[in-house]
């Protein structure tokens, strides 16, 4: 599990890595995105990688934190990442779906 604090156009922005996905939350919109890494095996010794982009709430409907600039957040923070070692070509599907009924349990345990 990876947590980097972000800060584009002025939003504070949470992003928490863990394993296959990306999920992306700020204390305005919630969790506004989740991005899920498919094909893994198939790229696994590829210079690609593909990405489903689940953007979407109710909070997204005005303002300045639309939901298209949530997926330009989320893809820049992903391109970044996954080209921080390796040059890769990162593809993205974007859909739109109603996030406000996720949630995250974060649980610690004693080593």
């Amino acid at each position: 599990m990876e947590i980097s604090s972000i800060n584009p156009h002025g939003y504070k922005c949470s992003v928490i890595f863990v394993g296959s996905h990306y999920y992306f939350y700020s204390e305005y919109a919630g969790l506004f995105a989740i991005a899920e890494r498919v094909n893994t095996r198939e790229n696994i010794h590829t210079n690609k990688q593909d990405f489903i982009l689940t953007v979407g709430n109710s909070h997204l409907l005005g303002g300045s934190l639309t939901p298209a600039t949530c997926v330009a957040i989320a893809k820049r923070f992903i391109d970044k990442s996954e080209n921080k070692y390796i040059s890769r070509t990162v593809n993205y599907e974007v859909r739109k779906a109603n996030l406000e009924n996720y949630f995250m349990r974060v649980e610690a345990i004693a080593r």
